[in-house]
C-alpha cells in the first residue's frame, strides 16, 4: 500500500501534518518499517492507518492493537499524575516564597513609609 497526498485529504489529515508528511515523502510512502518508523521520528501519528484495513485484516490487528494502546494509557495517566503532583508542590512551593518575599517587602517600607507621611514640624 502507499499513503499518497489524495489519500491523506481523503482521510482530512491537518494541514500541518499533511505539510510534514509531503515534505519528507513528496511522491508518497511505501507503507515499509522503515518508513512507518521516519514517520513516529517525525511526529506523525500512524493510528489512524487501521481504518484502511479491510475487517477481516482488522480483526488480526485488534489484539496487539488494544494492549499497545492500554499500555500507552497507563504510561500517559501514570506521567499525568505525575506531572500533577509536581505542579502541585511547586505552586505551593512558589506560594510559600512569594508569601514570605512580600512580607519581607512590607516590613522593608514601613519606616520609610512612616517617614513619608510624618508631619513635618
Amino acid at each position: 500500500m502507499k499513503i499518497t497526498r489524495t489519500l491523506l485529504e481523503e482521510n482530512q489529515a491537518c494541514i500541518s501534518q499533511k505539510e510534514i508528511f509531503i515534505a519528507e515523502f513528496p511522491e508518497g510512502m511505501d507503507l515499509t518499517r522503515e518508513n512507518l518508523e521516519k514517520c513516529i521520528t517525525l511526529k506523525l501519528p500512524i493510528e489512524w492507518l487501521p481504518r484502511l484495513l479491510p475487517i477481516e485484516r482488522l480483526k488480526i490487528f485488534k489484539v496487539p492493537y488494544e494492549a499497545a494502546r492500554a499500555t500507552r494509557d497507563v504510561t500517559c495517566t501514570t506521567a499525568f499524575e505525575t506531572y500533577e503532583v509536581t505542579c502541585a508542590t511547586s505552586r505551593a512551593t512558589y506560594d510559600a516564597i512569594r508569601e514570605a518575599a512580600l512580607v519581607t517587602f512590607r516590613s522593608a517600607i514601613i519606616d520609610p513609609l512612616l517617614e513619608a507621611f510624618k508631619e513635618e514640624t
